[in-house]
């Protein structure tokens, strides 16, 4: 990429070079005087409510901006733009407090700091009011919202309150930290309908020695009771994992509770890596043995395949049952027929018109694949 700009401006080409985001903040000191010739702009997550102004000064002096801000801005406050769509991405919380040893967040985004609710709730009506359905609150750990801000609501105190939005249909979150996951927030599913049928709540092993290791602050058992909470609030709720394999340490028997646990609460779907080093973190200090590469992808393959398996169980399941589905658009593969997801998170396929992009439809399932559903639109 930087090749490329040097050609460009070789050929006369007036090119202003950035590197962003969670590198350049952990390491946009070296960045800046290695590629001294080429990158004008390095900066952090921090400074993405000034990009504008950034790049402006990146046109006339090389900049380097990577410094933690005690006044952060959420972008939405700054600069304010939405592109007409069906589902909306609403940012509530950024940084994390939490120590676990595999991951550089906190080191790049910060400590936690949480977005005041008022201007979270004029988002959320801004975004519906220009054709939303569906909003996902984000943050690096969603649900610690407002546990360090005196004054705001918690977590789950805003999802009764964004639930109030008139022409709001479904609410999202991502991504949240078992630790935080209270009994309001699980009384949230009981009462809110609004609440999609679907947590996206990471694991990362199913072995509670490895979760000390890692710093999880939660074991086997505390996890499977929250799983269990959550399906007794919400019958039918999908859930959807982080899965690490081969981590510092970890034993064929850590690897084989890893598999139970998948076995037990039969995820809907996942996220699963093999794990690797990062510079700075903790977990490059942990003694034990480490896990050979091979080892760590051969783990990690025996997972996957096993999750596919239970997909494709659990969506072919579905097939001859009729899902609701918000519709958010064209297939990519066929103009004829439209796609969008049902409130667990499937994606669901069926031929349509984009007539229908914005309206909550039912959809009978006539088959079921690892990823997605076919269907066809009741009453067509």
């Amino acid at each position: 990429q930087v090749r490329t700009a040097a050609e460009w401006r070789e050929r006369g080409r007036r090119v202003t070079v950035g590197i962003a985001g969670c590198m350049a903040q952990h390491d946009g000191g070296r960045l800046f005087e290695t590629y001294r010739k080429d990158v004008d702009l390095v900066f952090g997550p921090d400074q993405v409510p000034e990009v504008g102004a950034l790049v402006e000064r990146a046109e006339r002096e090389r900049v380097l901006e990577n410094d933690f801000r005690e006044d952060y801005r959420f972008v939405q406050e700054v600069a304010p733009s939405f592109q007409n769509r069906v589902s909306a991405f609403v940012t509530i919380q950024k940084g994390c407090d939490n120590k676990c040893t595999f991951c550089i967040v906190p080191a790049t985004r910060g400590p936690e700091l949480s977005r005041p609710p008022e201007l979270i709730l004029d988002e959320v009506r801004a975004c519906v009011a220009r054709g939303a359905r569906e909003v996902t609150l984000l943050g690096q750990n969603v649900n610690s919202y407002g546990l360090k801000s005196g004054g705001f609501p918690s977590f789950a105190q805003l999802l009764y309150r964004i639930a109030e939005v008139p022409g709001l249909e479904r609410i999202r979150y991502t991504s949240p930290h078992p630790r935080d996951m209270g009994p309001d927030v699980i009384r949230a599913y009981r009462d809110l309908p609004q609440l999609a049928d679907h947590v996206h709540l990471p694991v990362q092993s199913g072995s509670s020695r490895v979760l000390r290791r890692m710093k999880r602050f939660y074991s086997r058992e505390r996890y499977l009771e929250l799983v269990a909470a959550l399906r007794e609030a919400r019958p039918g709720l999908a859930l959807s994992t982080d899965i690490i394999t081969g981590f510092p340490g970890e034993t064929e028997e850590d690897f084989q509770q890893t598999m139970s646990l998948l076995e037990e609460v039969r995820f809907d779907a996942s996220f699963s890596f093999f794990y690797s080093p990062r510079p700075g973190t903790p977990a490059l200090r942990l003694g034990g043995e480490e896990v050979p590469v091979a080892e760590r992808k051969a783990r990690l393959m025996r997972f996957q395949e096993r999750q596919r398996a239970i997909q494709v169980e659990k969506n072919r399941a579905l097939e001859g049952r009729r899902v609701r589905v918000l519709v958010e658009g064209p297939s990519r593969w066929d103009p004829a027929v439209v796609c969008g997801r049902s409130s667990d998170f499937r994606m669901v396929n069926f031929p349509g018109g984009l007539d229908l992009v914005g309206r909550t439809v039912e959809v009978l399932i006539t088959r079921g694949f690892t990823n997605s559903l076919r269907g066809e639109l009741v009453g067509a």
